[in-house]
This record gives structure tokens, C-alpha cells and sequence, in this order.
């Protein structure tokens, strides 16, 4: 029956536990799990199978970022407690049991991302700064410093070379992964840059803004291709599908908004309610799409492409 509800159109995931706003959503890469983040812990939702799912006994005051490895295996929870604690958790999901925590810091953890390999992870902290951590290890290899603000978004590019990160500070600065130094600065965004994602070539990078925008670079060059507008509020969460060459943005208006990735058109705008969308995701197989809005109420599931 979920998934006859599914190809209809839209499924609609009543969230555990009270009115949670979710943080962060990112699917497994065989497409099978859903975890989604908020407050203190990390549900495992199917969206193919029943609604239900295990919560995983984060210890993290606060969640807000969730980071699958390419294998699909470990998941990484980052978060902690403002102006206290940042770390991130690693859980091997088969047996739900915690790992290790790594890349610990004095304050929380907004972003994660693993290396193409699995055999690395970022992690980025509102003390300005990024660590890049050996997951298996878990010792912390590299710290990146260079913003002066918030680092809210991480992306490791899919050759794996580089690392972007954008800030609170509206810049996007370009890392080398091996050796943690600063290639460039992109400083064109006029406010806080909420989400960075690679193509898979890692010859394209995406930014989303609170300036209502979305940014298209050249990361190799530092060179912006293109604004992409007509987001009407703050871009405040980024996916990219891009067999079908299209972005997913969840937007300070409640929207989830649709966009062709290389003209910027707007092909779909899918009114959320009044609370704003801080979390999307897109399935490996490019054919499901997944967001939430800030009030924790809601968390729906509906193919890409209708």
C-alpha cells in the first residue's frame, strides 16, 4: 500500500516523538533507508517498506547533520551543543551500535560529508573551522581554517580531491583534500551560504543562499557561471539529480522549488506550509525525492518527476 501511495504522488510521514523540526535528511545509497535528524536523534525510515524505523541512541544534545558512507554501511551524525560541544558520531547501522566519535570541538557540528573512498569524513563547526577525520581511525588528519564564521555546508567533490564549505560569512572556500590547503575563495553570495553540492564530475559546483540565490561555479577556476533566481526567500537546503539536470531547494518559504540545473528555470514549486525548509534529499537512483519542514510535523516522499 506505501509504495501503490508513493507512485500516486505524495506520501506524507507524520514525525515520531512531537513536533521535532528536521535538520537534516539523506537517503542510504541504495535507496532503501531515510535517516532523517532532529533534536537529539537520527530515525531510520523506510520509505519503501513500513513508516517505522529505529531511533539511533545519538548522545548528541542536538542533530543536525547526517552523512551516509558510499557502501552504505556506517552513517555519520553530527551536532552537539552551542558554544559547548561538536562532534560526530559514527553508527554502523546494521547493528545500530555507535562506533566512535570523532572530530570533537567546543562547538556544534552543521555539516558532514564522506570521501568518495569512505575512508574519510568532514566534518564542518560553527567555531569557523573544518576537520577532515580518518573514519576508521578515527584520528583527525587535517584542520581547515580560513572562515570567519559558521561553516553550515560541506561537500567533498566526486574525485575527491577537493572539499568546499560555505559559511555564515558568505564566502565558499575550495580546500585541497590531501593536504588541507586553500585553493580559492568564492566571495560573490550576499549572505549565508546554507548548501554547497559537486556534480559528479566535480567540474560543477552549486551554492544556495539565504541571498535567495543559487550560485553555479567552476570550482577549478573559482569562476561563477551563473545566478540562478526566482527563489523568493533564502535557499536555506540543496540536491541535485543530475540525470535529470535538476536541482531541489528548500526554500524560507516553505517551498520545495524545482529548477532546471543549467538554465535556472523553475519547473515546480511545491507549497510546504508556513514553516521554512531546512532539509531535502534526492535518492541515488534519481527517482525519489524526500523534505521537511522546520515545525517537525511533516516529512514527505514523492517521485522526482511527477
Amino acid at each position: 500500500m506505501l509504495l501503490l501511495l508513493i507512485l500516486a504522488g505524495l506520501l506524507a510521514m507524520p514525525a515520531a516523538g512531537g513536533d521535532i523540526p528536521v535538520t537534516a535528511l539523506r537517503f542510504s545509497p541504495d535507496g532503501r533507508i531515510l535517516a532523517v535528524a532532529g533534536g537529539d536523534r537520527v530515525r531510520l525510515l523506510s520509505p519503501r517498506g513500513n513508516l517505522g524505523g529505529p531511533a539511533l541512541p545519538s548522545r548528541l544534545a542536538q542533530v543536525f547533520a547526517v552523512a551516509w558512507s558510499p557502501d552504505g554501511k556506517w552513517l555519520a551524525a553530527g551536532g552537539g551543543r552551542a558554544a559547548v560541544m561538536g562532534a560526530v558520531e559514527l553508527w554502523d547501522v546494521e547493528s545500530r551500535s555507535l562506533v566512535r566519535t570523532v572530530a570533537k570541538s567546543g562547538d556544534l557540528v552543521y555539516a558532514v560529508a564522506f570521501s568518495p573512498d569512505g575512508r574519510r569524513l568532514v566534518a564542518a563547526s560553527a567555531d569557523a573551522g573544518l576537520r577532515v577525520v580518518d573514519a576508521v581511525g578515527g584520528e583527525t588528519r587535517l584542520a581547515l581554517a580560513g572562515h570567519v564564521g559558521p561553516v553550515l555546508s560541506v561537500a567533498w567533490s566526486g574525485d575527491g580531491r577537493s572539499i568546499a564549505s560555505g559559511s555564515a560569512d558568505r564566502s565558499i572556500r575550495i580546500w585541497n583534500a590531501d593536504d588541507g590547503k586553500l585553493q580559492r575563495a568564492l566571495t560573490n553570495h550576499a549572505g549565508a551560504v546554507e548548501a554547497v553540492v559537486f556534480s559528479p564530475d566535480s567540474q560543477t559546483l552549486y551554492s544556495a543562499s539565504s541571498d535567495a540565490t543559487v550560485r553555479v561555479w567552476t570550482p577549478s577556476t573559482g569562476r561563477m557561471k551563473r545566478i540562478l533566481r526566482g527563489y523568493e526567500q533564502g535557499v536555506l537546503a540543496l540536491d541535485y539529480a543530475p540525470a535529470r539536470q535538476l536541482l531541489v531547494a528548500g526554500c524560507a518559504d516553505g517551498a520545495v522549488r524545482l529548477a532546471n540545473a543549467e538554465t535556472g528555470q523553475i519547473v515546480e514549486t511545491i507549497p510546504a506550509g508556513a514553516a521554512w525548509l531546512q532539509a531535502v534529499a534526492v535518492s541515488a537512483d534519481l527517482d525519489t525525492m524526500a523534505w521537511a519542514d522546520a515545525s517537525g510535523r511533516h516529512l514527505r516522499v514523492r517521485r522526482l518527476l511527477q
